[in-house]
């Protein structure tokens, strides 16, 4: 029997796919890649470099949308042993058109929640402290950084 994929796996293959049409083809990851060339028809190209060399995004969007008609269908009934695996491929690329097309939102990232190291380890000062997430973990910690070393400095500067 198949292995059928999770919904985080779903979701970061249809987010790759999704910005290597809009955006850039090195966007594509490499389970996107296996996903399309192995699940969807495409061609290998050997390797994910040679794919994204042989396409350009309004080309692999045009391709993708080309061949909804062959890839959406489950020829498959429900008493049988893959269907569940089948039934999945041809969900997830209706899927991935509708987001082609602009019918659906591209799949977030990860809904994981976000950990915030204690703003008291570096009271020397914000900059320095903002400087530092940044380099780590880019400028969305710099919103939460500001926001909570301005609540320790209302809380000291009251106290």
């Amino acid at each position: 029997m198949l292995k059928t994929l999770s919904k985080k796996e779903e979701n970061r293959i249809l987010r790759s796919i999704a910005l290597a049409c809009t955006d850039s083809m090195e966007q594509l990851n490499k389970y996107a890649y296996n996903w399309l060339h192995i699940k969807s028809g495409f061609i290998a190209h050997y390797n994910l470099q040679g794919f994204q060399g042989s396409y350009y995004p309004a080309q692999l969007r045009t391709a993708i949308l080309d061949n909804e008609r062959w890839n959406t269908s489950c020829n498959y009934r429900e008493s049988e042993a893959d269907y569940p695996y089948y039934k999945q491929k041809a969900d997830m690329y209706k899927r991935l058109c509708d987001i082609l097309r602009g019918n659906r939102r591209v799949p977030a990232e990860s809904t994981a929640r976000v950990r915030i190291p204690s703003i008291k380890k570096y009271c020397k000062g914000f900059d320095l402290y903002s400087e530092q997430l940044i380099e780590q973990h880019g400028t969305v910690y710099k919103r939460i950084c500001l926001r909570y070393f301005l609540l320790w400095r209302l809380s000291y500067t009251v106290c």
